[in-house]
């Protein structure tokens, strides 16, 4: 019944997310949509977090990705930008475009490091380089 109820819940904000979302920003999504969208995504358990931990600590990068989320976000564990930002540096050193992203964002809006520009600019660039296009307004 739970389940089914859900799907409703998702079926009818689809349907009406045009009246919701009347605009899609740059990459085509509707920021409010994923906003609504966000709100039923469960709270993750401690267990979880403590095995992205474990996977991050021994070199799995997504987990390391998936946990500098959590940090930033509080969920399932407290909110920490210094720690998120700790592991966006080492994920987007690896490649990850939307560590890049993630971490030029927390230089513009001071989130956990000193607020500088020249590095919010640089990572912004490294991330539109690496082909995450939401990126690639900020550099010019």
């Amino acid at each position: 019944m739970k389940k089914s109820a859900f799907f409703l819940i998702v079926a009818i904000v689809g349907l009406f997310a045009k009246d919701l979302c009347p605009v899609p920003n740059r990459d085509g999504f509707y920021e409010r949509c994923d906003y609504l969208a966000s709100n039923f995504t469960k709270p993750l358990s401690k267990r979880t977090v403590a095995r992205w931990k474990k996977a991050c600590n021994s070199g799995n990068l997504q987990s390391c990705y998936k946990l500098s989320l959590a940090y930033a976000t509080g969920n399932g564990i407290y909110r920490s930008y210094y720690r998120a930002n700790k592991l966006w540096h080492l994920t987007c050193e690896n490649g990850n475009a939307k560590s890049c992203y993630n971490l030029a964002n927390s230089y513009l809006l001071h989130h956990g490091v000193e607020m500088n520009l020249t590095m919010a600019k640089e990572y912004f660039d490294l991330a539109c380089d690496m082909g995450y296009r939401r990126a690639c307004p900020h550099k010019r």
